[in-house]
């Protein structure tokens, strides 16, 4: 059994974590403007010349926006995941999973007409979001005329898809923005987010809602999830060092507070993605996502997935012990 000395946050600390779990919620949706938008912009009417929407034969949404002071360019936006049993719908006050609304009058300010579509379904949707998105190109001439410049931008799972864009159609788009995109590879983000709650159930046994494989249907991610995890880490500082610096599970941040919240937001990802992404799986003739998500279900095997038997759990001990002693300092 691994033992260590008690150790506690400081107050100040413990804020800091709490503060980063409501900014950075992977599932709060938005409301106003983003703390790092542009302080100058406002949401205006004035704003736009043709504010454009409709509704694609297959079912997505789209809205088109083009400035008074249009300079002739447009941007194509694709939107990141929104959890599968949120409705398919543009963005709106209440559902701005992205806060779309201060990068559309951020850019229509600057002069740019901007276009998005809802997709016509949530969840993982990879292959839905590169046709919509592309599709946007037609709509876009047919019902305001040919840009002299397209550009794509992307968020998450938007960042996947603008990538495949400019990817596949070089010669179709002036460039590409992908932000916090899964750019190294589906099979890692799965990895990781599947491995982070092995070892989250290994050390912190009944704490959460289902397991690796499974999830109850309409888990509340905060009051189920977030908060849980977060008492239960608190409440037992010891095995964060060996979850935050473990070969599949290398949590971002430098702090204790950090890495926290990159495990609670690993975590709300899990629980809102993993039956999405099995039943995806399932109807397809390649099975191989649950045969990963099956691996990490076994705790033992987690530590060490794909990596030599002769490796450490750890690739930098000195790390944790570093991470230790600062929490140690903390209190």
């Amino acid at each position: 059994m691994y033992r260590s000395h008690p150790v506690r946050f400081s107050v100040a600390s413990l804020a800091l974590v709490l503060a980063a779990c409501a900014d950075q919620s992977p599932v709060a949706p938005t409301h106003g403007a983003s703390m790092t938008a542009r302080r100058d912009v406002t949401t205006s009417s004035a704003t736009w010349d043709k504010q454009l929407t409709g509704t694609t034969a297959d079912g997505a949404q789209y809205g088109i926006y083009v400035p008074t002071n249009w300079n002739g360019d447009v941007v194509f936006y694709a939107h990141g995941v929104i959890p599968p049993q949120a409705p398919v719908v543009l963005p709106v006050p209440q559902q701005d999973w992205d806060d779309i609304a201060s990068l559309r009058e951020a850019l229509g300010q600057a002069g740019f007409a901007i276009a998005y579509s809802s997709f016509g379904e949530n969840g993982y949707a990879i292959k839905e979001g590169i046709q919509r998105t592309h599709q946007l190109r037609g709509i876009f001439t047919s019902r305001v005329g040919r840009p002299s410049r397209s550009f794509l931008i992307g968020h998450s799972l938007g960042a996947q898809v603008v990538q495949a864009l400019a990817e596949t159609y070089p010669g179709q788009y002036n460039g590409a923005l992908a932000m916090c995109g899964v750019l190294g590879g589906t099979k890692f983000q799965i990895d990781y987010v599947g491995n982070t709650r092995a070892l989250f159930d290994f050390f912190y046994p009944g704490v959460l809602p289902g397991n690796v494989m499974e999830m109850p249907e309409n888990v509340d991610p905060v009051n189920q999830i977030q908060l849980p995890a977060l008492n239960a880490v608190l409440s037992n500082q010891a095995p964060l060092p060996l979850i935050a610096f473990a070969n599949q599970t290398r949590l971002a941040g430098d702090t204790p507070p950090e890495m926290i919240t990159s495990l609670l937001n690993a975590l709300v990802y899990h629980a809102l993605g993993v039956n999405d992404l099995l039943a995806y799986a399932r109807s397809h003739p390649v099975r191989q996502l649950e045969d990963v998500l099956q691996q990490r279900a076994r705790p033992g095997s987690v530590l060490r997935a794909g990596e030599p038997a002769h490796r450490p759990l750890h690739r930098d001990a000195g790390r944790v012990r570093m991470a230790r002693e600062q929490l140690r300092a903390d209190g």
